[in-house]
């Protein structure tokens, strides 16, 4: 699964920035930086070049924004969730030729020895491929066993990459679930499921969504307080 790209790039004093536009905005021109990237939500009408005039004009802004930014990591972190368990991760040494694998059992993720030289981001992609193969074994299958006790089922189930959202449910039926979502517990995972599912009878936030929700996942609080804990530590293996 690709990360989503650049529209564009932005040079503050000599650092390029990602730059990445969407156009939710009808009237006026918002900015705000996550992750060393630059968020643009403008109207349909404006055109790039017009954006670039405005990332110009708003060089203080950025500057104070980078400020109270940490800086980007250089190295893998030192462990991982994993169905809401710290798992360490070791590298392999170089008498072991085994490759990188997720281990519960022996509480670690390990990483092959081939890889300790290869760049951050391609560690990174490497240790994302686990979580993928992993998610795509698990989370379909998952919600599958749980939508048969509500109301109605899924008329297909993906795996989703978004920045934003642990789930989504199209009109369609397609249930999405963030890939990302194998770094909870599983009771954080099953309220994922169900607030899904629930959007198959519901789809919106009404009161009597979340009184469906709630009468198949009574841990909705905790669960939310969570993803909400634990995000930036769930999505530390983007670039």
């Amino acid at each position: 699964m690709s990360l989503t790209k650049a529209d564009f790039t932005h040079d503050f004093n000599g650092q390029l920035l990602p730059v990445k536009v969407s156009h939710r905005a009808k009237t006026r021109i918002y900015l705000r930086l996550r992750q060393h990237t630059l968020h643009i939500s403008a109207p349909k009408h404006v055109s790039t070049a017009q954006l670039r005039a405005f990332l110009d004009s708003h060089q203080a802004f950025i500057a104070r924004s980078l400020s109270a930014v940490k800086p980007l990591p250089t190295a893998l972190p030192e462990s991982l969730y994993y169905l809401g368990q710290p798992l360490a991760l070791v590298w392999r040494s170089a008498s072991d030729t085994g490759a990188s694998r997720i281990d519960p059992d022996q509480g670690c993720i390990w990483l092959s020895h081939a890889l300790r030289a290869q760049p951050l981001a391609t560690q990174k992609k490497a240790v994302r491929q686990l979580y993928l193969a992993s998610a795509q074994a698990t989370l379909p299958a998952q919600l599958q066993r749980i939508s048969q006790d509500l109301p109605k089922q899924p008329h297909k189930i993906r795996l989703s990459n978004a920045r934003g959202t642990w789930g989504t449910c199209k009109s369609d039926g397609t249930i999405g679930l963030n890939w990302r979502l194998m770094g909870a517990p599983a009771a954080v995972i099953h309220y994922v499921c169900v607030h899904e599912l629930c959007h198959l009878v519901h789809l919106n936030h009404s009161p009597a969504f979340w009184q469906l929700v709630a009468t198949y996942a009574p841990n909705v609080k905790a669960a939310k307080a969570w993803l909400k804990q634990h995000q930036q530590a769930l999505f530390c293996l983007d670039d």
